[in-house]
C-alpha cells in the first residue's frame, strides 16, 4: 500500500511541473545560397522553443554585427518564438556563429547556438547585348540576345528580362540561376510597331540583387513590297532556272553594307527575303519552304537553293569567281518563322569543291593532232574541201551534148571520106 501510494505521488509530480524543451536558434536570409549570409544585407535570426517568460539575449557577435532591433528582446508566457528581422554583417568572414541567452522568470537559463555559415559577397552581375544596333522594317520581328555575368560571391537568382522602347514588345525568357563567376545568356524576340531610330532598353532584374540594363539602337523603316521579279529556281539542292509565278516574293527587307559586313539576323517567314549588295550589285536571300526543322533558301540573282537544318551554315558564290561572297546560316525555327543570318565573305572555294569542266562526247572531241591551216593557193585534202554552191549538170543534157559531138564527128568523117573517092574518080 505504501509503495503503490509513493508511485501515485511520483505522478502526480510529473503532472504538476512544466514542461520544458530545449531552445533553438536558426539564422536565414533570402535569396543566399545555403550555409552562406551576404555581406552588408539583412538576415533574420530566430529563437524557437520558448516557455514561461523571459528575455533572450544574443551574444559571442561576429564581428561587424548590428541590428536595428538591439541586441535582446522579452517575451511573454505562451510565446514560443522571437526573432530579429534587421540583422546584418558588414565584414567578409567564414565558419562563424550566432549565440543566443535565454533567461526564464521562472526556471534555469540556457543557451542556443546557430549552425556555422560564412559572410561572403552578394551577387554583383553585368549586361551585354548582342547586336548593338539593328535595322528592321516595321511590324518585324528581330532577335537580341541577352548575356549576364556574375561575379560576385553568390548565386544571381530568378534573373527576369525585360524590354522597354516606344513601339516595342517583346518575349523573354527568364534565367533561373548565374552561379558564382558564370554566365548566362537568353534570347528577347522583339517586335517593332513603329517607324523611327529608337533607343531600346533591356533590363536584367535578379530577385536577388541590384538590376542591370543597357540599350540599343533600333532603326525602324515601313516595310518594302517588292514582288515584281520572280527568281525563284525549282526547289531543288541545286540552282535552277527562274519559275512560278509572278509576285513570288512578299516583302524584301534591305541590309546596309555595315550590317551586312557585321552578320545581320532577321526573322523571316516563306516568300520573305533579304537585299545584299556585292560588288555593287543587288542579291537576295529568301526563304522558299520549311519545316519544323528544317529551311530551303533561295540566294539569287542566278538563283541557288539549299536546305539547311537548324544550326547549319553554308556559302554561296553569287560573282562568277572562285570565292564565296555570301554566308547564311539557319539559327532557329519558332512559329512558321526562321531566324537567319547572313553576312559578307570572300572566302577562296576548295579546289575540290569546284565545278568540273565539261567534258564533250568522245565522236565531238577533237583529234589528237589537229591539220595545220593550209596555205594560199594550197590544195585542202578532200575531206576539208568546202563544199561548192554550182547545182549539178543534168543527166539528159550530158547525154545529148556527147550525142551531138558524136554525130557531128561522124558527119565530118564520111564527108571527107566520099569527097576524097570522087576526087580518084575524077583523077582516073
Amino acid at each position: 500500500m505504501r509503495v503503490r501510494n509513493l508511485f501515485l505521488g511520483f505522478l502526480l509530480a510529473l503532472l504538476v511541473l512544466p514542461l520544458s524543451f530545449a531552445a533553438t536558434l536558426t539564422v536565414s536570409q533570402s535569396g543566399a545560397d545555403s550555409g552562406t549570409v551576404m555581406k552588408g544585407q539583412t538576415f533574420t535570426i530566430t529563437v524557437s522553443g520558448l516557455s514561461d517568460s523571459g528575455t533572450v539575449s544574443l551574444m559571442d557577435l561576429p564581428s561587424g554585427f548590428s541590428s536595428e532591433e538591439g541586441t535582446s528582446k522579452s517575451f511573454s508566457e505562451g510565446t514560443t518564438s522571437v526573432t530579429w528581422t534587421t540583422a546584418k554583417i558588414s565584414q567578409i568572414q567564414n565558419n562563424i556563429k550566432i549565440k543566443g541567452s535565454i533567461s526564464p522568470v521562472t526556471g534555469t537559463p540556457s543557451t542556443a547556438e546557430s549552425s556555422s555559415f560564412d559572410v561572403v559577397l552578394p551577387p554583383s552581375i553585368s549586361l551585354s547585348i548582342s547586336p548593338t544596333s539593328v535595322t528592321v522594317d516595321k511590324d518585324s520581328t528581330y532577335p537580341v540576345t541577352l548575356n549576364i555575368q556574375n561575379s560576385g560571391g553568390t548565386s544571381a537568382k530568378s534573373v527576369a528580362l525585360s524590354v522597354s522602347g516606344t513601339g516595342m514588345s517583346a518575349s523573354c525568357p527568364s534565367i533561373s540561376s548565374v552561379v558564382i563567376g558564370g554566365s548566362s545568356s537568353a534570347t528577347c524576340t522583339v517586335t517593332a510597331s513603329i517607324v523611327g531610330t529608337i533607343s531600346t532598353t533591356f533590363t536584367a532584374t535578379p530577385s536577388n540583387c541590384d538590376l542591370k540594363s543597357d540599350e540599343i539602337t533600333v532603326t525602324v523603316s515601313e516595310t518594302e513590297g517588292d514582288g515584281n521579279d520572280n527568281d525563284v529556281g525549282t526547289p531543288s539542292g541545286g540552282g535552277g532556272g527562274a519559275g512560278g509565278a509572278l509576285s513570288y516574293w512578299t516583302t524584301t527587307y534591305p541590309v546596309n553594307d555595315t550590317e551586312f559586313e557585321a552578320g545581320y539576323s532577321k526573322a523571316l517567314s516563306e516568300k520573305k527575303r533579304l537585299r545584299v549588295k556585292v560588288n555593287n550589285e543587288n542579291h537576295y536571300v529568301g526563304v522558299v519552304n520549311l519545316t519544323n526543322t528544317t529551311v530551303t533558301i533561295n540566294v539569287s540573282s542566278t538563283p541557288q537553293q539549299a536546305t539547311l537544318s537548324i544550326g547549319e551554315e553554308k556559302n554561296f558564290e553569287v560573282t562568277n569567281d572562285s570565292y564565296y561572297d555570301i554566308y547564311v546560316k539557319l539559327n532557329s525555327i519558332t512559329n512558321n518563322t526562321v531566324n537567319l543570318t547572313v553576312k559578307k565573305i570572300h572566302e577562296e572555294i576548295p579546289e575540290e569543291e569546284l565545278p568540273e569542266e565539261e567534258q564533250l562526247p568522245e565522236e565531238e572531241q577533237l583529234p589528237d593532232e589537229e591539220l595545220p591551216p593550209a596555205e594560199e593557193g594550197e590544195q585542202l585534202p578532200d575531206e576539208e574541201l568546202p563544199p561548192s554552191d554550182e547545182k549539178p549538170i543534168p543527166i539528159g543534157i550530158i547525154v545529148a551534148v556527147i550525142a551531138i559531138i558524136v554525130l557531128a564527128g561522124l558527119g565530118y568523117y564520111f564527108g571527107i571520106y566520099k569527097k576524097k573517092k570522087l576526087e580518084t574518080l575524077i583523077s582516073e
